[in-house]
């Protein structure tokens, strides 16, 4: 009869612990699923605003030349690469390369991923935003 009690306890435990792991692993999915939507749609983001700021990028640079053909400015393009090389090297080394953007991109989305519950998929969904694929 003792054996009956003991196999009931260590059955009621088991479901228990059954219970408590489907339900871990049930939150846990919907974590990774939230970080994985929110880094899709900060990709999705990101990617437009690039876009955005290439095309501005790209005219303001096709207005200067115009202007500077016609003889209404003198663009400083030496003094230009100068500042831009102070703005974006990120490891010191005076040129601009793809160490630089990946220091660049590991600080944007640790800022973006900053407080996040569970920021699991985020790099992920970040990546496919970015892409413009969901699958």
């Amino acid at each position: 009869m003792t054996d009956n009690k003991d196999e009931s306890a260590v059955q009621k435990q088991f479901k228990q612990y059954i219970d408590f792991y489907n339900l871990h692993k049930q939150a846990t999915a919907q974590e990774i699923t939230l970080g994985t939507v929110f880094g899709y749609c900060s990709g999705a983001f990101t990617r437009r605003m690039a876009r955005i700021g290439t095309f501005i990028s790209g005219g303001l640079f096709v207005t200067a030349q115009l202007l500077s053909f016609q003889g209404y400015v003198n663009v400083e393009w030496n003094k230009m690469e100068q500042d831009a090389i102070k703005a974006l090297d990120q490891n010191g080394d005076n040129k601009i390369d793809m160490q630089d953007f990946k220091i660049m991109y590991d600080k944007y989305l640790s800022t973006l991923q900053y407080r996040l519950p569970s920021s699991t998929g985020f790099a992920a969904g970040f990546l496919l935003g970015w892409r413009g694929k969901l699958i």
